[in-house]
């Protein structure tokens, strides 16, 4: 992350960048009670799919969605799969 366009364009907000994506929000996750749709590309490296595995498990009500050949900016590398997945879920 340090060295990502993300974290290089945050200037004065590097910190906080820092602290966003090094928060663990996974022992939190059990405690979402409505359903939710996780979608995740199965090339995600920033955020990897283990990552779904793990917060899938704790959902209550959950479904995951991966989607082929996709990384970390799934809407992007594959639009119509992810609208097609949050249709079908509502």
């Amino acid at each position: 992350a340090a060295g990502s366009t993300d974290y290089l364009e945050a200037n004065a907000m590097q910190k906080i960048f820092l602290n966003t994506i090094n928060e663990d929000l996974l022992p939190s996750v059990h405690t979402i009670a409505q359903s939710a749709l996780l979608i995740w590309g199965e090339n995600d490296l920033e955020t990897p799919i283990a990552d779904a595995h793990k917060m899938i498990n704790e959902l209550p009500d959950g479904k995951l969605i991966i989607v082929p050949n996709a990384g970390h900016f799934v809407y992007l590398d594959d639009p119509l799969a992810v609208q097609r997945s949050i249709e079908a879920f509502l």
